[in-house]
């Protein structure tokens, strides 16, 4: 791993942030994104989280979703009553509206993106890939309450591997506030 020189002035330490979080997710070779919560998670309005999938995605790297149990059983709840659109769960995704808890950071991040392609067009395709990716999260939340098995998970996650306990472990160690500040 590498790892960032914390005598660097703020520009230098976001460009070096930038390229250790590129260089980290290629040896990683594995991303993990838990959805919570399940009806409007806070990774896809977060503009760290929706630029690391952006850097996976460029990248070639494996994505796994998942839902805590928890997030799951209201999920499929809500499926069983006719409550759930996957569209509305995801949203928009919007980069200049995504929550930032530095605004240097936000701003270093709004450049790269127009930089590299465009903010329509980042918003366009992570968009595209992130309901595709929850759709199919979903649709392995409802074969695990179906006594199922989905895709190579085990019902809980979409991509290679499942992480469950991680999930859970997430939703409340680090999603505790209103504000979702991660």
């Amino acid at each position: 791993h590498q790892f960032v020189d914390e005598g660097a002035n703020q520009n230098e330490l976001q460009n070096q942030l930038v390229q250790v979080l590129e260089s980290n997710m290629k040896s990683a070779a594995h991303v993990l994104m838990c959805l919570h919560p399940w009806s409007r998670p806070v990774p896809l309005r977060r503009m760290w989280c929706l630029f690391e999938l952006f850097t996976a995605v460029s990248n070639g790297v494996e994505l796994t979703m998942c839902f805590g149990e928890e997030d799951a059983n209201a999920l499929y709840t809500a499926i069983a009553n006719g409550y759930f659109d996957a569209e509305d769960a995801v949203g928009e995704i919007d980069a200049a509206n995504a929550g930032a808890s530095v605004a240097s950071d936000k701003d270093m991040i709004m450049r790269l993106i127009e930089e590299q392609v465009g903010l329509d067009r980042f918003n366009s395709e992570m968009r595209e890939y992130l309901l595709k990716a929850f759709k199919a999260t979903v649709t392995g939340v409802l074969a695990r309450h179906h006594g199922g098995n989905a895709g190579s998970g085990a019902g809980w996650c979409w991509g290679n591997g499942c992480y469950p306990w991680w999930c859970n472990h997430l939703n409340r160690a680090v999603y505790t506030q209103e504000d979702n500040r991660v």
